[in-house]
C-alpha cells in the first residue's frame, strides 16, 4: 500500500464504522468540499472506538460516518497537535494514537482528549529533516519509529548512505531514543515496520531486511539483502498475513514474498 501519492483523494473504508453503515459495494470520494484537506493521504487508520484517522500534508484528520474534524496546530495551545504535516498513524495497546510527523512525535490520549508532544532532542542529531515514516509496538510495550530522511541523495558513490533510521519510545523515562544494536549492526532509513503474531518486529530499511526479537536482538535478514541492494533500495511497505508469510511491495512493479 503507498503511504502517500494518493492524489485522487479517494479512500477505501473497509468493514464497518461503528457511527455509519457504509454499502462495500459503493466507492465514496471525499474531497476538500468534504472537509477532506491537502492533496495526499497516508494509510488509515480505525481506531478501536470506529472513528477513521486520516494522516495527510495538510494535517490530521478524523472522520466519524457522517464528517470529518481536523486537528490544527495552534501555538497558543499545548495541547493541540504540534505539525500539519502526518505521516504515520498507530494505535498502541493502551489505545493512544501515535502521530509521526516531520521532526515531530506526537500522542493522542483519547480520554483526556489532548496531544502529547516530542519533538527537539535526539531529531537535532540529524542533518537534514527527518520523516516518522511508520510505527509499531513491540512485546514490552516500546513503541518504535521508522525514520527516513528528507531531501537527502541516497546514494553516495553507488553506495547506500547509511544513518540510524530506528527510534522508540520507553514508558518509564517518557524520552524518544535511538535505537543501538548491540550487534553494532545500524539501521538506514526505514521504509516500514510492522509487528507479528510473536511480537517481533520487521523493519525493511534502505540497508537491508531486519528482525527484531523479544529478547531485543536485532537479526539481519540476508535472504532479501540481494534483492534490496539490487533495486537500490526502492521498496515501499510490508505487511504479514495470517500464515506468517511477510508481503513486501516496491516500485517499478516489484512485490516479494518472504516466508
Amino acid at each position: 500500500m503507498t503511504k502517500f501519492g494518493i492524489t485522487a483523494l479517494i479512500i477505501f473504508i473497509i468493514g464497518q464504522v461503528t457511527f455509519a453503515q457504509l454499502n462495500p459495494n459503493n466507492l465514496v470520494q471525499f474531497n476538500e468540499k468534504d472537509g477532506l484537506p491537502g492533496e495526499e493521504i497516508g494509510e488509515v487508520l480505525q481506531d478501536h472506538l470506529g472513528y477513521i484517522w486520516i494522516p495527510t500534508l495538510g494535517g490530521l484528520v478524523r472522520y466519524n460516518g457522517y464528517e470529518f474534524k481536523r486537528y490544527l496546530l495552534d501555538p497558543n495551545d499545548t495541547t493541540a497537535i504540534k505539525s500539519s504535516i502526518v505521516n504515520s498513524l498507530f494505535e498502541d495497546g493502551k489505545k493512544n494514537i501515535w502521530i509521526g510527523s516531520t521532526n515531530c512525535i506526537d500522542v493522542y490520549d483519547p480520554y483526556k482528549k489532548s496531544f502529547r508532544h516530542f519533538t527537539g532532542g535526539v531529531f537535532g542529531e540529524y542533518d537534514v529533516l527527518t520523516k516518522i515514516n511508520s510505527i509499531a509496538e513491540g512485546f514490552d510495550g516500546n513503541i518504535y519509529f521508522g525514520v527516513i530522511e528528507h531531501g537527502m541523495t541516497v546514494f553516495q558513490n553507488n553506495t547506500l548512505e547509511v544513518t540510524n533510521g530506528l527510534l522508540y519510545y520507553n514508558e518509564k523515562d517518557e524520552k524518544i531514543k535511538k535505537y543501538i544494536s548491540s550487534e553494532g549492526l545500524i539501521i538506514g532509513g526505514v521504509y516500514s515496520l510492522t509487528s507479528d503474531s510473536n511480537n517481533n518486529i520487521w523493519i525493511l530499511s534502505r540497508n537491508g531486511f531486519f528482525k527484531l526479537d523479544k529478547k531485543n536482538n536485532l537479526i539481519k535478514i540476508y535472504a532479501k539483502d540481494e534483492e534490496i541492494i539490487k533495486n537500490r533500495g526502492r521498496f515501499n511497505d510490508l505487511k504479514i498475513d495470517s500464515k506468517g508469510i511477510i508481503w513486501i511491495t516496491g516500485y517499478n512493479s516489484k512485490f516479494f514474498s518472504f516466508d
